[in-house]
């Protein structure tokens, strides 16, 4: 099986904020990626960070360089749906482990 290789090219982020139907505010950091799917041309997609180490403080963006998939923690089953959280894993750390 192919692996799945995401590309990170920029480490500048996006935040999205606002209040919930809830009404509990929310926040979002976003990072730009390119999924290599074997079309000529990879597809530009956003990445969701995950949340930062300590509460208040934005999440690290990832480094420039090469990721695939770590699917042991981007799919989770909740409720009878499975749910899709992309963790990236840097592909050379990959190959070595």
């Amino acid at each position: 099986m192919e692996i799945i290789k995401i590309e990170i090219v920029d480490t500048e982020t996006q935040v999205i904020s606002g209040t919930s139907k809830a009404g509990k505010p929310y926040e979002m950091h976003l990072q730009a990626a390119y999924l290599y799917t074997g079309a000529p041309y990879p597809e530009k997609f956003e990445v969701i960070l995950p949340r930062a180490e300590i509460p208040g403080e934005a999440p690290s963006p990832y480094k420039k360089g090469m990721y695939t998939l770590d699917l042991t923690k981007s799919i989770s089953v909740f409720n009878g749906r499975i749910n899709l959280s992309p963790s990236l894993v840097p592909i050379a750390a990959k190959l070595s482990a």
